[in-house]
């Protein structure tokens, strides 16, 4: 029955609610002055049969996707951008899309990298430090009940060093060191895996590392709160991302900034009425069903 309720039936609803949202969004214009940070993971076309459908996009969907962004009136931005967007120092009247990837699969070298250059489209890598290069995927997905190590081919290893080093034109940020959650570490530890992953990506890249994504992201698990975003702060990151699904604007909080999830399913139509915020109800109904799942543990 839960598993009905999550992957079956609140799909359905959210689908027909945001269809029914989209005009009104659209006309009211609530894009507006906003930046939707799209969240991505693996673009590969081989997908194992447990990955959950947010954890890869296969290629054709995903340059559909991508079209759907160059396509529409929204600014796609860059680092520069939307740090000075996030200070109030520029403005983007059509709203701003600002497109990130966690973890850092190979499969984004192979696959999504291309498509973004052969659209002109910048990009965020997230990278989690401790595994650059490993012959194998990362521990994490089976952990996760994604699939055995077995069921992975080598799109979904993370990404090497000489291909990270090769992407000059991606902005390469940091997603921990080891993939474990900073707000659930003692803060000495959380430190320590703080300025190992940016001393990794710094070394590898020659570039600061200014920004952080949270590993899982979800505040109601213990993955992040105000005392982590000051140990991000302290690390020298600009700002830090969570897996709260939402849009950010001006004056929001640097390290408590909200992402919006991409999926297999998503059409370049459900795509458009995430960017136009036909979706953002659904950020009450995540916080709302973690804290419960909360209560239950």
């Amino acid at each position: 029955m839960k598993r009905f309720l999550l992957y079956t039936f609140y799909p359905l609803i959210r689908d027909l609610l945001s269809l029914l949202a989209y005009p009104i969004c659209r006309a009211l214009r609530l894009n507006r002055d906003r930046v939707i940070v799209l969240m991505y993971h693996s673009v590969s076309p081989d997908d194992p049969e447990k990955a959950a459908d947010y954890m890869n996009v296969k290629p054709g969907r995903f340059m559909a996707q991508l079209r759907a962004v160059a396509d529409g009136p929204w600014r796609a931005l860059d680092e520069p951008d939307f740090l000075s967007f996030l200070r109030g120092e520029i403005e983007f009247p059509a709203g701003g899309v600002f497109i990130t990837f966690d973890d850092g699969f190979k499969s984004f070298y192979e696959h999504a990298y291309p498509a973004l250059r052969r659209l002109s489209l910048p990009s965020v890598l997230f990278v989690t430090a401790g595994y650059v290069g490993s012959n194998g995927p990362f521990p994490w997905l089976e952990s996760l009940s994604f699939g055995s190590a077995k069921d992975y081919p080598e799109s979904w290893f993370p990404v090497g060093r000489e291909e990270l080093s090769s992407i000059a034109d991606t902005v390469i940020g940091v997603h921990g060191y080891s993939h474990k959650p900073i707000g659930r570490m003692e803060p000495s530890d959380a430190r320590d895996e703080l300025q190992k992953s940016k001393d990794v990506i710094e070394k590898i890249t020659g570039l600061p590392a200014v920004l952080f994504a949270y590993p899982h992201g979800i505040a109601e698990d213990g993955d992040w709160d105000e005392d982590t975003n000051r140990l991000v702060r302290e690390a020298g990151f600009a700002a830090a991302f969570n897996s709260h699904f939402g849009r950010v604007r001006p004056g929001d909080d640097a390290y408590a900034l909200k992402r919006t999830p991409v999926s297999a399913n998503d059409t370049p139509s459900r795509i458009k009425r995430k960017l136009y915020g036909a979706y953002d109800w659904t950020y009450w109904v995540q916080r709302a069903y973690h804290r419960l799942k909360r209560k239950r543990v």
